[in-house]
């Protein structure tokens, strides 16, 4: 886990979901997120040799789906996005990634996404979250990705007319949908297949 960070400094427009945004347009890529930001530096310091000697994939992608279900997704008007319908009202995940190229947030030179990141390191989606067995309402400490900590996903919520809204897990396994305020990173990344490393697999959490 990486300290606490707010996803976003700036709270008082729907772009602001975005992992990547631009003021004015549903899914631009200008402006990173305090979250890539922070994740992007943490990269840099700890895994830069892994990532130039091969052992990390290059053309895997990390989906911050800003797909629509209500609104625009620009500027002070409510919207609703897909991963809000999904996990809370259809009970519905999926793996998929809707707009890849808009919203697979991937390296450049990679073979599809928006090539917009500088390395590739991402978080998980609240999708995700669901399919390992974390609940909104409840507890459940036995599903894999539990450790009694408090993280971000990738994953957009709602803006609801003044705050963005972005998923997070909570401690005790349970999903909810908070702002601006500031809680973990818990970085996600892709190693390319046959690589073998050495630990515990927890050094990380």
């Amino acid at each position: 886990m990486i300290g606490s960070y707010k996803f976003n400094n700036s709270y008082n427009q729907a772009e602001y979901v975005g992992y990547q945004y631009t003021l004015g347009e549903r899914n631009g890529h200008t402006t990173d997120s305090n979250a890539k930001t922070e994740l992007e530096k943490w990269f840099q310091e700890n895994l830069i040799d892994e990532y130039n000697a091969g052992y990390i994939d290059k053309n895997a992608g990390f989906c911050g789906d800003r797909s629509i279900t209500s609104g625009t997704g620009i500027g002070s008007e409510t919207t609703y996005y897909g991963p809000n319908t999904r996990t809370i009202s259809t009970h519905e995940p999926t793996f998929l990634c809707e707009d890849k190229e808009h919203d697979l947030y991937t390296v450049q030179g990679a073979k599809e996404g928006t090539k917009s990141l500088t390395y590739p390191i991402g978080l998980t989606t609240i999708d995700e979250q669901v399919y390992a067995g974390s609940t909104r309402s409840g507890t459940n400490k036995k599903y894999y990705l539990y450790n009694n900590q408090y993280y971000w996903t990738m994953s957009p919520c709602h803006f609801d007319g003044s705050h963005a809204y972005v998923f997070y897990v909570s401690g005790v396994g349970g999903l909810n949908d908070y702002v601006d305020s500031s809680t973990g990173l818990r970085p996600v990344i892709n190693l390319v297949s046959g690589t073998l490393k050495n630990g515990t697999g927890i050094a990380w959490t």
